[in-house]
């Protein structure tokens, strides 16, 4: 009777490159790593997801406000207005791309007021390993 051939192996992606796409789509990615096995159970990588949402919320929040706050501006100050809001999109672009880098570095870097609270849901939930610190 010939042997069962060996089942594949599945590959999995190290947890800093998870960590690091979670990013990648903003509020999307960073769900979609909080859904996936194995990468869920992966503190590092559960950080960055919430920290991923929280910091895609709260673009979307300032972006929404800015344009709210525009429309109710006399026309003297509107392009002041876009002005900044020019170098302030520069710096949430600018932003992103330090939080993906210290991801793939792995480290746990907390963004201003959003990185405490995805903190506090790292500690609220419960691990059934200690991957990722």
């Amino acid at each position: 009777m010939p042997e069962d051939p060996p089942s594949p192996k599945r590959e999995v992606m190290p947890d800093y490159a998870a960590a690091a796409l979670s990013y990648a789509l903003g509020a999307v990615t960073g769900a979609l790593f909080l859904i996936l096995e194995p990468y869920n159970r992966n503190r590092l990588v559960y950080f960055h997801a919430w920290q991923s949402i929280y910091y895609s919320a709260a673009g979307f929040l300032l972006y929404f406000l800015c344009v709210a706050a525009v429309m109710v501006m006399p026309w003297s100050v509107i392009g002041i207005v876009w002005f900044l809001m020019f170098f302030g999109t520069l710096a949430l672009v600018g932003m992103w791309f330090w939080l993906m880098y210290q991801a793939y570095q792995g480290k746990r870097w907390k963004a201003p007021l959003i990185g405490p609270l995805a903190q506090q849901r790292v500690a609220q939930r419960s691990f059934r390993d200690n991957a990722g610190y």
